[in-house]
């Protein structure tokens, strides 16, 4: 008769035997950096997330291409930290869902030694009522001898219960570490959906500041063409010196500087006349600033120095003059200034009040 303890069709259970390798301990819930990727901190990703966001009253005419140049670098800003922790956040929800799974492995192969226990508990009881059922045949046949064998089964009994009180300990805790890693890989999800709706909202305003942009850019040209169409052919013109102007003020204007210069104190104008409406435009961006509408309707004192919207410039027409002075631009301490105001207007030259250097037919 066999007494000793054996798995059904398997071999016999060592009492070194080990029930396996622990299970690997729970990632802590609500983890969501624990590759060390280097999560980006929250506050810097919302501030840039405001930064990225358009102003009130946000106008491509009025704001222009500085302000479309500022918020597309903000928007381009939140756009590579917003893919960036997305990437992470990609990455982490793979970790995450791995680490449920290899808990998941561990845990199945917990259970199955768990069960091996219990059928090699079974196989024992088995066993144990063989050998008592030899042993009340023996006596009923009159044999003495006993052919159980205690002490094996015993021990073995013994043994097997306690891995199977270690395995069932071993089954929750592993099964708590599953529970806790699922619980991780859920945070992470929710976290990656989140921030996917960040990048979307990140690609969105990356776009709009780029359209921003492009508009006033669009818009700017659209105006300049307009308005160039609208300045019709450029005006007759003469040279005066070294004024262009137009014919029609070419007399007077000859006449006022051979003035000037035969004066008690001489005084030799320099300056310019004539200026296309492209030109205007340009020193209109270069005074008023580079946004449509300080180029094309501002007024003309928000400019240093003040300058005439385009189609408005008695420039425009060969009718004004600014003067210089010894190379520098007149001003209301200038002697050249104070001769004009006692003499030009007998050649039919009027000043603009605010910019003591021009000087028209008409005072505008």
């Amino acid at each position: 008769m066999l007494v000793a303890c054996t798995l059904l069709g398997g071999s016999p259970v060592s009492s070194e035997e080990t029930v396996g390798a622990r299970a690997p301990d729970a990632v802590s819930a609500g983890s969501t950096d624990t590759l060390q990727l280097g999560a980006i901190d929250p506050a810097v990703m919302e501030m840039l997330r405001i930064n990225a966001l358009p102003r009130d009253g946000m106008d491509p005419w009025r704001n222009g291409s500085s302000a479309a140049e500022i918020w597309q670098t903000a928007s381009a800003q939140n756009l590579a930290v917003q893919q960036t922790e997305t990437v992470r956040l990609g990455i982490e929800t793979r970790a995450a869902t791995g680490r449920v799974r290899v808990g998941e492995h561990v845990l199945a192969a917990v259970v199955n030694r768990n069960e091996v226990i219990r059928q090699r508990l079974t196989a024992l009881v088995v066993d144990s009522f063989v050998n008592n059922e030899a042993d009340a045949l023996d006596k009923l046949s009159g044999a003495n001898d006993r052919l159980r064998i205690d002490a094996p089964t015993d021990v073995a009994t013994e043994t097997l219960m306690a891995r199977r009180a270690r395995a069932a300990e071993e089954v929750q805790r592993t099964r708590s570490t599953v529970q806790a890693r699922n619980l991780d890989a859920e945070t992470v999800r929710i976290e990656a959906r989140m921030q996917s709706d960040a990048l979307d909202e990140a690609k969105s305003l990356d776009r709009a500041a780029r359209l921003f942009g492009f508009d006033h850019s669009t818009e700017l040209r659209r105006r300049e063409l307009q308005t160039l169409e609208a300045s019709g052919d450029a005006p007759d013109t003469v040279m005066v010196g070294q004024f262009r102007v137009s014919p029609q003020i070419a007399g007077p204007l000859s006449d006022l500087l051979a003035a000037a210069a035969a004066a008690e104190e001489p005084i030799i104008f320099g300056g310019w006349g004539y200026r296309s409406t492209e030109e205007q435009i340009n020193l209109r961006d270069e005074h008023c600033g580079s946004t449509g509408f300080a180029i094309f309707d501002g007024p003309s004192p928000a400019c240093a120095p003040p300058t005439a919207r385009p189609l408005h410039s008695e420039h425009e027409r060969g009718l004004a003059i600014d003067f210089t002075q010894d190379g520098a631009i007149l001003s209301t301490a200038s002697s050249g200034y104070t001769w004009l105001q006692e003499n030009a207007a007998t050649y039919g030259f009027f000043n603009l009040p605010s910019e003591p250097w021009h000087w028209s037919t008409t005072g505008h």
